[in-house]
């Protein structure tokens, strides 16, 4: 019971955290971001997911681990989900026009897309750990 508890807790501090930081980033001007807001936001959102995957948590807990193929996206969204969204504007400019290969960077000007790219790989991260009964792959 207290186990599901101070999950519950959890997962109601780390929305609670991200719901801070979004309010954070929406006072600073785009002109000058602060680095240290995006890190947390997006890393509020990864350990969000690393505890909604609470299952997997305790399986590797008890010792039951194996990597599997899960953690090359878990890297690659990882990688993605880290770089600011200042930083995807001055790489592909502020295009939403689908020219060229700017269309690639346009998801990630919106800090939606940071979020769940980092819950997506924060579950993945859990998932590629935990040994499953069939084996890993």
């Amino acid at each position: 019971m207290y186990k599901k508890l101070l999950i519950f807790v959890s997962i109601i501090t780390l929305i609670s955290l991200i719901a801070y930081t979004q309010l954070r980033l929406a006072e600073i001007d785009l002109v000058e971001p602060s680095k240290i807001y995006i890190f947390q936001f997006t890393l509020y959102s990864f350990l969000l997911a690393i505890v909604l995957e609470w299952n997997g948590l305790k399986q590797l807990f008890k010792g039951k681990i194996g990597i599997n193929y899960l953690i090359i996206p878990c890297i690659i969204g990882g990688i993605l989900t880290f770089i600011p969204k200042y930083q995807w504007l001055h790489w592909f400019g502020a295009y939403l026009e689908p020219e060229g290969l700017r269309w690639l960077g346009t998801p990630f000007y919106f800090e939606g897309i940071h979020i769940m790219i980092a819950i997506i790989s924060g579950i993945l991260l859990v998932r590629s750990f935990v040994k499953t009964d069939a084996g890993n792959e």
